[in-house]
């Protein structure tokens, strides 16, 4: 019986999520879905243990201790690693960072578990003492949910970022989008723009029909020539036809590259079936902006040094949770988690 609950469980939030998937592949609340049947699952797995389910749910419990202690030193040394690769910028220390918050907030947790367990105790004379520190519970509380939260909410925007990778992408495309970056010395692309113009040739080269590619990105401040141009001169050099070469060279953000592309595209005539190739931890945010756009796109992503992905992926967590709704809806649930554990709180201290 708890075997059939515990599947039936896992499989309505499966079926959940590929239904949402199905309606609109770069809806947010994807991500909590994804989340919540991976958590679903684990009851089910305990379950087919059998006469060894409490072995099960100890592998599984040590896995998730490990994986909890590893993280964080992982993203400090992955920060370090990066803080040494690239330039000493705010934006680069962002996995070293949350690596330390981790830290603190799994030691947060630890010291609140334990004194929320030892609310009593037998002094030296065996009389049952009752000692409260409220202000340090609650403020070990407060710590605490919010590290915690923040890590989940984070743990599912990454497991959706690299689900949606691993998707298969059809090859037949009219137009490919190929998003600019920073240029090197103003004029040359970079190895992460190179990375990006290098899967928009590769799809290029297994198309039956060669698409049409659209490098877009106008020139920044400290730039020479648009990163349109720079792309377009690296394009040639990889045996593109100029005529199969639409520069898009206007625009100054993901956004911009996306309406200009698309505004270019509808001026021409023919079916306009269109890819959007960026860095592969900037796929779903390309994807939600041509959800705002009214764009039906298929992302694509370029592969990036394994040292930059955790980074990037944290820059692209903030960018798309400082969006006014998604902002409002996850305060609401923090505040919702942290009213919970003052109650509880409340209700051990009473």
């Amino acid at each position: 019986m708890n075997t059939l609950l515990s599947a039936g469980l896992a499989l309505f939030f499966w079926l959940l999520l590929i239904i949402s998937m199905v309606i609109d592949l770069r809806r947010l609340h994807n991500s909590f879905l994804l989340l919540t049947a991976i958590l679903a699952t684990f009851p089910l797995l305990i379950s087919l243990g059998g006469d060894s389910q409490g072995l099960v749910a100890s592998i599984l419990f040590l896995v998730l201790f490990l994986l909890a202690l590893i993280m964080p030193v992982y993203l400090i040394v992955d920060g370090i690693i990066m803080l040494r690769k690239e330039s000493h910028r705010f934006h680069n220390m962002l996995s070293l960072l949350f690596g330390i918050l981790l830290i603190l907030g799994e030691a947060a947790t630890a010291v609140f578990a334990v004194r929320m367990s030892s609310l009593n105790y037998i002094d030296e004379h065996g009389h049952l003492v009752r000692e409260v520190n409220h202000t340090l519970l609650y403020v070990l509380g407060a710590f605490s949910v919010t590290v915690l939260f923040s890590a989940m909410v984070f743990l599912a925007f990454m497991l959706y970022s690299l689900l949606i990778q691993i998707l298969p992408k059809g090859r037949s495309f009219d137009y490919v989008i190929i998003h600019g970056a920073g240029l090197l010395h103003g004029d040359k692309v970079s190895k992460l723009l190179q990375d990006r113009c290098d899967k928009a040739v590769s799809v290029y080269r297994k198309a039956k029909k060669p698409p049409y590619l659209i490098p877009s990105g106008g020139m920044g401040k400290d730039e020479k020539i648009s990163e349109a141009e720079a792309m377009t001169a690296y394009l040639l050099t990889q045996d593109i036809p100029r005529e199969k070469i639409l520069p898009e060279d206007q625009s100054r953000n993901t956004y911009e590259n996306l309406k200009f592309s698309m505004a270019l595209i509808e001026a021409r005539e023919g079916r306009k079936n269109t890819a959007l190739v960026t860095s592969n931890y900037h796929v779903y945010r390309c994807l939600r902006y041509c959800r705002k756009l009214g764009i039906n796109c298929t992302g694509i992503g370029a592969p990036v040094a394994r040292y930059y992905w955790p980074t990037a992926l944290i820059r692209e967590f903030f960018a798309v949770m400082r969006e006014k709704r998604n902002a409002f809806l996850l305060v609401l649930c923090w505040l919702f988690c942290l009213l919970a554990v003052f109650l509880l709180i409340l209700y051990m201290t009473a």
